[in-house]
């Protein structure tokens, strides 16, 4: 197996942040330790040290080789062909940064039965190859250093109490993102025309030469040097929370360029600045933005990271909108909901024949004294069946659609109360009438028969 010898040397020299698409093959010479900033989604990742035969490097595996490492086919001495990955240096107080890459995508070559070449470990500290190289007993028995250890000895007397997740959320905002370089120590005093706090408004048009871009997949937060161009195919109403221990607001949207989806999300005091500059179907170029492990319980996008707008994030509207794709759907005939378990997310493509008022209710759990808006509409489709589909909340209120008008749910849930069922969750979202192929079949079926049809239950 041949290693791509004198690759790291010039690997090391690249600009922090630099993204590569030329594959390199290098062998894993260390144990493979567990990440330990993996977060809250429960998704392990792992980190090695790699070697071109005469340089070594951390490496910090992508989660879908977990399974790999899990079942022993990455290992120590494994050679792999790394194909995607970014180039990355880690400050180190009283030290010189530590070069690392994180990677994106690789594939396994085979396994040696000893290190290949005599790499140096230059860039790396010989400490930290030391430590990864040891058994992993003595790893767990090795002494913290002292800051660590005050900070264990406070817990293990006085351990704080589980965190809300507006709690959660409300502390991760005050902490400097990774790499600790702030917007303004990047670009001087000019502050591009979509930053800064304010009363908000719509988003400025981008002016100028188009940015470098940056893919969805490849956001991690190890880079904080990034643009995407992204269309906002979701966007929530603004929710608020009001705790014992905290108070605030949010909104989210879903982020979609050609290489993937993020959710992205506001807080607080920069809820009414983004709000309005950002309009569901347009495309945006977003940069300084905070990346984070996702809360999956929040979202059903497939994306391990997701996005927490702050005070430096930029967004300008594109004007260039060719080659970023439209939402996506998975239509499914209401006919066939009963083949999908209660609980299910599912999208949905129909006519609304009819929409009752909102009605206020007491949910059956909590406070008795909380109320909740719900609005339920009759749709059908060309199957030839009708459902009821529920809209909850703001979505409820702020209903005003014609009737008959067609409508695209995406992430909607499968209920079973009296039948199949259809309810509106906080991450989907209720598109009216959107300008695709099967919308448009859907409105001239229904318009020339659908109309008097008579549908099932």
């Amino acid at each position: 197996m041949q290693l791509s010898v004198g690759e790291l040397a010039r690997i090391k020299t690249l600009e922090n942040g630099t993204q590569v698409s030329t594959p390199v093959t290098l062998q894993v010479i260390s144990n493979i330790q567990p990440f330990s900033n993996q977060g809250s989604s429960g998704q392990m990742r792992y980190r090695c040290m790699g070697s071109d035969g005469e340089q070594s490097i951390v490496m910090v595996l992508p989660v879908h080789l977990t399974p790999l490492v899990d079942e022993q086919k990455i290992c120590r001495f494994t050679v792999l062909r790394v194909v995607r990955y970014s180039f990355t240096r880690k400050a180190k107080p009283n030290d010189a940064p530590m070069p690392f890459i994180i990677v994106s995508d690789a594939e396994v070559v085979g396994t040696a039965t000893e290190k290949l070449g005599n790499p140096e470990r230059s860039g790396v500290g010989a400490a930290a190859t030391s430590a990864m190289a040891a058994p992993a007993y003595q790893q767990q028995q090795a002494t913290p250093p002292a800051p660590q250890q005050a900070y264990q000895q406070q817990q293990a007397t006085n351990p704080a109490p589980q965190q809300t997740y507006q709690q959660q959320q409300t502390y991760q905002q005050q902490q400097p993102s990774f790499g600790g370089s702030s917007f303004m120590n990047r670009v001087g005093e000019t502050k591009p025309s979509g930053y800064g706090s304010g009363s908000g408004g719509a988003a400025p048009v981008h002016s100028g030469a188009a940015p470098i871009l940056h893919p969805i997949k490849d956001l991690n937060p190890y880079h904080n040097r990034w643009t995407i161009r992204a269309r906002v195919t979701q966007k929530s109403g603004i929710k608020s929370w009001n705790k014992q221990t905290s108070q605030g607001r949010l909104f989210s949207v879903n982020l979609l360029d050609d290489s993937g989806e993020i959710r992205a999300t506001a807080f607080t005091q920069h809820v009414d600045r983004l709000y309005p500059m950002l309009e569901a179907g347009k495309v945006y170029y977003i940069s300084n933005a905070q990346v984070k492990m996702a809360r999956q319980q929040f979202s059903t996008l497939n994306n391990q990271y997701e996005l927490a707008f702050d005070d430096s994030t930029v967004v300008e509207q594109c004007a260039e909108t060719a080659g970023v794709p439209q939402e996506q759907y998975d239509f499914v005939p209401l006919a066939n909901l009963m083949r999908h378990d209660k609980g299910a997310l599912v999208d949905v493509l129909c006519v609304v024949r009819s929409a009752d008022e909102p009605v206020e209710i007491t949910p059956r759990s909590g406070p008795t004294d909380r109320k909740m808006v719900k609005r339920d509409l009759t749709v059908v489709d060309k199957s030839g069946f009708q459902v009821r589909a529920t809209l909850w909340g703001q979505d409820a209120q702020e209903y005003a659609l014609p009737a008959d008008a067609v409508v695209a749910f995406k992430g909607v849930r499968v209920g079973d109360f009296g039948g199949r069922t259809l309810s509106l969750p906080s991450t989907g979202a209720m598109t009216a009438n959107p300008d695709i192929p099967e919308a448009h079949m859907l409105r001239g079926w229904y318009d020339s028969a659908g109309r008097g049809s008579a549908f099932q239950t």
